[in-house]
């Protein structure tokens, strides 16, 4: 410090930093750059060598900067990682790949090598090309926590599970339900499980002692949940069909039978089409008072009386309910043609509906008929904090609504109406 203070400006302070401060700085830096540091110092020579990160993303790699020929583009990238993964000292815990390459033979070598490395973390990520069909190495990865995959085939062969797995995310993978059951059944400490767009999936039995997240989205497929104790989060997105298909007999997802038998939910967000499934399911019109549930979200037809009656019974069952978040949209209505208003007057009677309710958020918000559902919940939320309510992009008649809606009656005296600029979900 004594040469800095006398002007001395030679000293050289981030080529003798401590061993540990370089690896921190390292593990923040993009590994392109962490490589470059090569350059700095003898010391800093093979610092990046220990990096237990490797990451290699279209970011870093982009195919315009390495060639504009995919041909030499793939070439150059394979070299490089075969380099990095030459040159790499002690473990791997995270190996990142989130780039296309025309030819994936590679990717099995760099997978059978991660296997000998105690990975923790596998991220693979296909943007074009053809599905990437994952050697059976990967199965050889037991100290695995984490599995992320994109546009990837998994044929497991005589697949004894991954004994440390603790989150899964497949994306656009192609599995048969029997070989993703057995993948969930064998992972006795997975938490989290996302599933995007399964390829030629049409059911599915999650058995897993220590899930607590599950999220769904795709096509319509039947669920049903068994030794599940710690589950308490849930996603649902539906998509690809038309209103009236859910409508129709028989279109009962096991799913939600089997949410009434799952006292741990405490968050349910239900995207796109997923309600609708819930309000013409059959289900019964009270969940058991034991039900936990603390926070809702969900894609609501507000014209729709059954959609009405469904959130409406819901919310009665749950008196933990702190959090109500709802997109409204303008659909088919498929009911009997009972006024939506009617049938909120005949539920007051009850008495309050939302007695823990904090927070109500509707947005998208677009017509007058909209307005009873939040008339009946201003009336019927003693101990509601904030209401935000958000319009759908070029409402004509915003202001009559919020004119209607500031007369409504407020069971909270404490309740303070907020317009969101913009509406999100």
């Amino acid at each position: 410090m004594s040469n800095m203070v006398n002007g001395d400006s030679t000293v050289d302070r981030i080529s003798h930093l401590p061993r540990n401060i370089i690896e921190e700085i390292l593990l923040h830096l993009p590994l392109k750059d962490a490589i470059r540091t090569s350059i700095l110092s003898r010391d800093w020579r093979y610092a990046w060598s220990s990096i237990p990160h490797l990451a290699f993303s279209r970011q870093e790699f982009p195919l315009s900067k390495c060639s504009n020929s995919q041909v030499v583009f793939d070439r150059k990238l394979v070299d490089i990682i075969h380099q990095v993964l030459l040159f790499h000292q002690g473990p791997i815990h995270m190996f990142k790949l989130s780039i296309d390459l025309k030819s994936s033979k590679c990717i099995d070598g760099w997978l059978l090598f991660l296997s000998r490395n105690d990975i923790k973390e596998i991220v693979l990520h296909r943007w074009e090309g053809e599905v990437y069909k994952l050697p059976s190495c990967l199965s050889a990865c037991k100290r695995l926590e984490h599995l992320c995959l994109f546009r990837c085939m998994f044929r497991p062969v005589h697949f004894q599970g991954f004994p440390h797995l603790r989150s899964l995310s497949l994306n656009n993978v192609a599995i048969s339900q029997n070989e993703l059951e057995t993948l969930i059944t064998n992972c006795p400490l997975l938490n989290i499980l996302y599933l995007i767009d399964i390829f030629g999936l049409s059911g599915l039995k999650v058995c897993s002692p220590s899930l607590v997240v599950f999220s769904f989205f795709g096509q319509h497929i039947d669920f049903s949940f068994e030794n599940v104790p710690l589950l308490s989060t849930l996603y649902v997105s539906f998509v690809g069909k038309n209103d009236k298909y859910y409508a129709s007999p028989g279109v009962i997802c096991k799913l939600f039978r089997n949410l009434y038998h799952l006292s741990s939910i405490k968050k349910i967000v239900l995207y796109n089409q997923a309600f609708k499934v819930w309000a013409y399911g059959q289900l019964p019109i009270q969940l058991p008072f034991t039900y936990q549930l603390k926070r809702f979200h969900a894609c609501v037809n507000l014209k729709d009386i059954k959609e009405i009656q469904a959130i409406v019974f819901l919310c009665r069952s749950c008196p933990l309910l702190v959090t109500l978040e709802l997109k409204a949209y303008i659909g088919n209505n498929l009911d009997d043609g009972t006024p939506a208003e009617k049938f909120l007057d005949a539920q007051q009677s009850f008495g309050s509906q939302f007695s823990h309710l904090r927070s109500v958020e509707i947005t998208y918000v677009s017509c007058i008929s909209e307005l009873p559902f939040i008339k009946f919940v201003l009336a019927n939320a003693p101990a509601l904090e904030t209401a935000y309510i958000g319009f759908n992009c070029g409402t004509p008649i915003e202001l009559n609504i919020l004119k209607e809606m500031f007369k409504f009656r407020r069971l909270s005296p404490a309740v303070e109406i907020k317009i969101l600029n913009r509406s999100f979900f």
